[in-house]
């Protein structure tokens, strides 16, 4: 077999399909493997650590797809779309819940695809799980990032420092993501508290955490104390999206606790923009059915890293207390609706 390994032109995807040990792995198989050149160098792998482990490094994307099986990190983009072929078996992450056009693509031009998202052993989801455990820690480093004054919080820290109390961290659902933001979150010394309508999961979740986080059964009324109680950290919300079907759209999603006048000081800052333009902005992409004031904000952090802190604050309609959150898509675009919350007292 002929397995193909190309650049990835993702915008600010970084990452490789193979690394330099997979490829010694797949020729002492049996395997032939070709790299397009630079495709290693931004996850730290040059053409020359390929080329020790027997691969070929060629030069163009067109001699890395012309393989029997072509393996990716992130979907093709349009751009792509050419060396899509039914003779190429194609294996990466698709999510093609969100690529309509590239669902039509693939079945255009009869193609083999895997998608890593669906792949299952024993139950689990091996190739998914990774993604989300980095979305569950990125979602705690992002939340402490955000609560500090530099970046329009209100200058409250995660630990316990100097003799001040250490922050609040509530999670919402505990599945991989939701377990080990819970997990990293536990360890920095805040106080943690984890939802979820399985108490299986609540149970795996607090012996993660070493007995350190508090765990609540979700329910509407529960999600409505832990708002009351003022928690000043992020809200993750990560096993409802992975139980929810929609898990090829999102690895997780971080909820922000800010009233608006901090999310308009929070977004200018961001963004280099005028208080009025930030503002003009924020208004156009709440939820219509929301009243102005405290709320909850949301960011889609499927997309890269760039995009996930740009839109920290520029979020839309979040509903806590059903324990459904729609988020907006990482390129930016119109939310999802949801019904209307009262708003908080």
């Amino acid at each position: 077999m002929r397995i193909g390994v190309p650049r990835e032109t993702k915008p600010g995807e970084n990452r490789v399909a193979v690394t330099a040990a997979g490829v010694r792995a797949l020729r002492e198989s049996g395997a032939q493997v070709v790299v397009e050149t630079g495709a290693g160098v931004s996850g730290g792998f040059e053409d020359r650590e390929y080329r020790a482990a027997g691969g070929s490094i060629v030069s163009t994307a067109a001699e890395a797809w012309s393989a029997d099986l072509v393996v990716k990190v992130k979907e093709p983009l349009p751009a792509e779309f050419f060396f899509l072929s039914k003779s190429c078996a194609l294996f990466t992450f698709l999510h093609l819940a969100a690529c309509p056009q590239l669902t039509e693509e693939l079945l255009a031009r009869r193609v083999t695809a895997i998608a890593y998202e669906t792949v299952v052993s024993g139950g689990a989801l091996p190739i998914l799980r990774p993604m989300s455990e980095v979305a569950g820690a990125l979602s705690i480093q992002v939340g402490a990032r955000g609560l500090e004054r530099g970046c329009g919080g209100r200058g409250v820290l995660l630990p316990a420092t100097g003799g001040s109390p250490p922050g609040d961290v509530a999670v919402l659902g505990a599945g991989v993501a939701g377990r080990t933001a819970a997990r990293i979150a536990a360890g920095i010394g805040a106080n943690v508290t984890i939802l979820d309508v399985n108490p299986e999961k609540l149970s795996g979740a607090q012996r993660e955490c070493g007995g350190k986080a508090r765990t609540i059964p979700s329910t509407p009324e529960a999600v409505a104390g832990i708002e009351r109680e003022g928690h000043r950290a992020a809200v993750v919300e990560a096993a409802l999206i992975d139980e929810s079907g929609r898990k090829g759209l999102f690895e997780a999603v971080i909820s922000v606790t800010c009233d608006r006048e901090t999310a308009i000081s929070r977004l200018a800052a961001r963004d280099g923009m005028s208080r009025r333009r930030a503002e003009a902005r924020l208004r156009a992409q709440m939820d219509p059915d929301r009243k102005a004031g405290a709320s909850e904000y949301v960011i889609d952090n499927s997309g890269d890293i760039e995009s996930t802190r740009r839109q920290v604050v520029a979020l839309a309609g979040v509903l806590l207390g059903k324990g459904v959150t729609r988020s907006l898509p990482a390129g930016g675009g119109t939310a999802s609706r949801t019904p209307s919350r009262p708003p908080r007292r």
